[in-house]
């Protein structure tokens, strides 16, 4: 496959890296807005296993995101630690599976993704949702090593602050389509 992983389900925002919504013009530090190209899972281009190209175009598919595709090879998911490599590299599986499905769905519209203000509302209901995430768990090892260590140096040469790389595949199973939304479905519009 070759196609880029859009927002067509919420999870999905998971595997993004943090996103900045203060007004460029407000002295924030942002130099642009961000766009619905900056919110999607990216789909490295082609290249031969094993060759320096690939692993360019795959760093730079991957950014700040948690997850990049890799066309005709799978993908490659990262964490803080090996329990948030681990999730994040299930959640892309099932969010794989989600816009397949919307996909196969075709005849009542295609897959519509999420907007950005959409997102944004997201990143603020992240912030008081109340469930326990693995990324709470990450802050609370980050906030242990600092008090372990003595003056909160935090060092990085600590291995539980070290990044973990995990490759999942993209394996299709069984789930709902009611995870999907699709355009030109709206009662209003029928």
């Amino acid at each position: 496959c070759r196609l880029p992983l859009p927002p067509a389900h919420y999870a999905v925002c998971e595997l993004l890296g943090p996103f900045d919504f203060s007004d460029p013009n407000g002295g924030s530090t942002v130099k642009k807005a961000p766009t619905m190209e900056d919110a999607e899972v990216k789909c490295a281009e082609y290249h031969t296993y094993g060759t320096k190209p690939l692993a360019e175009i795959t760093s730079k598919g991957l950014r700040n995101h948690y997850a990049v595709l890799m066309a005709n090879h799978g993908s490659i998911v990262v964490g803080e630690d090996m329990e948030l490599a681990m999730y994040n590299a299930e959640r892309l599986e099932r969010e794989c599976e989600i816009y397949w499905k919307c996909l196969q769905m075709h005849m009542v519209g295609p897959p519509k993704p999420l907007t950005m203000n959409e997102i944004h509302d997201l990143h603020k209901a992240d912030a008081t949702y109340g469930q326990d995430h693995p990324m709470e768990e990450v802050q609370e090892k980050l906030e242990k090593v600092k008090v372990d260590d003595g003056a909160g140096s935090g060092s990085s040469d600590n291995p539980a602050v070290t990044n973990s790389v995990s490759a999942s595949s993209a394996s299709l199973v069984t789930m709902a389509a009611t995870d999907c939304s699709f355009s030109g479905t709206d009662s209003d519009e029928n």
